[in-house]
């Protein structure tokens, strides 16, 4: 849910026959350009006209929705609002846009407060100083007052069939998970390879287990993996699914987690962290996030107080140091340890060969190389 659809127009008003010009003029504005050079002559002033003005657009920098009947576009230079819509299941209602001075962030008021994780759709045009315009359509769910606070307890990295990855959360108050993200920045062939995962309304109580698994591989007695939203929590699953935790399924055959990697557990799109870990697999070397797109995560899950840089027991060496993951399989998990505060590089530690335990408590059973 996090695609965005950009469209750009350019609209220069000034002068008016740009618009028009811009394009169909192209060809003639090349024809001048050549004629100019083998004459000897000056360019033509009409071609010149055209590309004298402002032609550049204004880009889109990200959205938000501080509040249930707001929501906040960003942009990289002052702009104004010429249109809004807002786009539900069965209606489109226009925005009432105000006159406002140009401002590189636009807030919009919603025209109704959609319910809790019902999504919706914004499809919106601005205008930059020079006339030009942007047309951009940003998904969101509705705003959910009600994020419990979450930690991570359990990661399976690596996958080995009929096992799949998954993460697991424990809610440490009751609430409701609709709109709280994972968002996962990993590596694929020294790639970026990055995925975000948008939780359905659910309510949870404290203590409640909430399992999101990266696989839905085929099997003949799961004719459908449904996510696990209403009190039934014995619903058909894959091999790891749970009849005391809630088992929520990301919908593909292929995982998008690596090692090393970067979880950030989000209250909701552009919301603040509510847990985060960082690992590796070094062998005890070094234990610094290694990737440049992975130091944004990094970054913000140290800056926010989520992960602190405490790493000198797992051989951190500084900047932004994470769990050093060497030695885990499909049944050898990342696991934390509930009796350290926070979450940093000494809170957590691999099981037991055979001790994964997802949906329930974890093995305090530690490998031992």
């Amino acid at each position: 849910m996090q695609d965005s659809y950009l469209c750009a127009a350019v609209c220069a008003a000034k002068p008016a026959p740009v618009r028009f010009r811009l394009f169909s003029l192209a060809l003639p504005v090349c024809i001048w350009g050549m004629w100019a050079v083998l004459s000897g002559c000056a360019l033509d002033p009409r071609a010149a006209a055209v590309w004298s003005g402002d032609l550049s657009l204004p880009e889109f920098t990200g959205s938000s929705m501080p509040a249930a009947d707001t929501v906040v576009l960003g942009f990289s230079e002052p702009v104004t609002v010429a249109s809004a819509s807002m786009i539900t299941a069965d209606r489109n209602l226009a925005l009432d846009i105000p006159a406002s001075v140009p401002a590189a962030e636009a807030r919009l008021l919603l025209p109704e407060v959609p319910p809790p994780g019902d999504p919706f759709v914004l499809s919106v045009t601005v205008e930059n100083a020079g006339g030009n315009t942007l047309s951009l359509s940003e998904s969101f769910s509705g705003y959910n007052p009600r994020v419990p606070a979450l930690r991570i307890c359990e990661v399976r990295t690596v996958y080995s069939k009929p096992r799949a990855e998954f993460i697991e959360l424990e809610a440490l108050e009751a609430g409701n998970l609709s709109g709280v993200r994972i968002e996962t920045y990993g590596v694929s062939r020294s790639k970026p390879k990055n995925t975000v995962y948008e939780f359905p309304p659910a309510e949870v109580q404290k203590g409640d287990l909430v399992v999101l698994h990266y696989r839905c591989l085929p099997d003949p007695s799961v004719p459908e993996f449904a996510d696990e939203t209403g009190s039934d929590l014995a619903l058909p699953g894959g091999k790891d699914a749970s009849d005391t935790a809630r088992d929520f399924w990301f919908p593909h055959d292929k995982a998008p987690l690596s090692v090393p990697g970067v979880f950030l557990v989000r209250e909701r799109k552009s919301g603040a962290l509510l847990d985060a870990l960082l690992y590796v697999d070094s062998g005890g070397d070094k234990t610094e996030v290694p990737y440049d797109w992975m130091l944004a995560a990094a970054r913000e899950a140290v800056s926010s107080g989520v992960w602190t840089a405490s790493g000198e027991g797992n051989g951190g060496t500084g900047g932004f140091p994470a769990f050093d993951a060497c030695g885990t399989t499909a049944t050898r998990t990342l696991c934390r340890d509930s009796a350290v505060p926070g979450s940093s590089p000494a809170g957590w530690y691999v099981c037991a060969s055979g001790k994964a335990s997802p949906g329930k408590p974890n093995s305090g059973e530690r490998y031992q190389p």
